[in-house]
């Protein structure tokens, strides 16, 4: 299998923009936001696009859901010794909107060949003015196993081969869900007849070493398991749940 590099994980969508002269103008309207929250003006005056052209790209990021708009007031301060994100409403005489990454932009622009190398040192985050989202968590902890030189090496591509097919038929009459214990071996006697009418007979067998083979890994997962739940309870936030969980609640 050939080497997984980060071209491999570009988003389809920006790889159609990037190849039509608005979607650039787009890209390069978001590669800008990627350093922090801006106004119209502020790209205007870096990307050297007229205003009415930098209204229509903005409206078109949000339209589409990798832009997002917020309004700031006078109430909005920023704490001491924290670099001021946005401009000052006195100096612009009105209250401007501002905009930002939304996390699907975040995860469409994350590996942009020019925004990649750097994305820990930009102000994606926008500290004090927007909420840093659970997807924006998500993102942030992919892209730091992928940057993390010991890590990196556990990832594999998504691949269907190796009884991935097989696996899929079978996992939802498996794993916790909707399925009763209780239910299970009437089901399983379904399963098998429908399996025995609409597989060839000499297929039939792949879906049996598919179950062997998982059962041997689910022993190997379930250590894995408990040794990472072990390992999370050294994390404060985690000791706060545990000690919450622990508490009885009289009312």
């Amino acid at each position: 299998m050939s080497k997984i590099t980060p071209e491999d994980h570009i988003d389809p969508e920006y790889k159609r923009l990037i190849k039509r002269k608005r979607g650039k103008k787009l890209i390069q309207v978001l590669k800008l936001l990627c350093e922090g929250i801006m106004t119209r003006s502020k790209i205007q005056r870096r990307t050297k696009f007229s205003i009415s052209e930098v209204r229509e790209l903005t409206n078109l990021g949000i339209k589409k859901g990798y832009i997002k708009r917020y309004s700031i007031t006078d109430k909005l301060h920023r704490s001491p010794g924290r670099p001021q994100l946005y401009e000052s409403i006195r100096n612009l005489g009105r209250r401007p909107d501002y905009f930002c990454l939304s996390g699907n932009g975040k995860w469409l622009m994350r590996f942009d060949p020019n925004v990649r190398d750097r994305w820990e040192q930009l102000g994606v985050k926008h500290e004090g003015i927007v909420e840093q989202t659970e997807f924006d968590s998500y993102t942030d902890f992919i892209y730091a196993i992928r940057k993390n030189p010991t890590l990196n090496k556990y990832r594999k591509p998504y691949y269907y081969m190796d009884q991935e097919l097989e696996r899929t038929a079978l996992n939802p009459f498996l794993f916790v869900g909707f399925l009763k214990v209780e239910d299970a071996e009437q089901l399983h006697n379904e399963l098998i007849n429908v399996l025995k009418e609409s597989v060839a007979s000499e297929h039939i067998v792949s879906y049996y070493l598919a179950l062997e083979s998982g059962i041997k890994e689910l022993y190997e997962i379930l250590s894995r398991h408990r040794l990472l739940l072990e390992k999370m309870k050294t994390l404060k936030e985690v000791q706060q749940y545990l000690k919450k969980q622990a508490t009885p609640n009289y009312s």
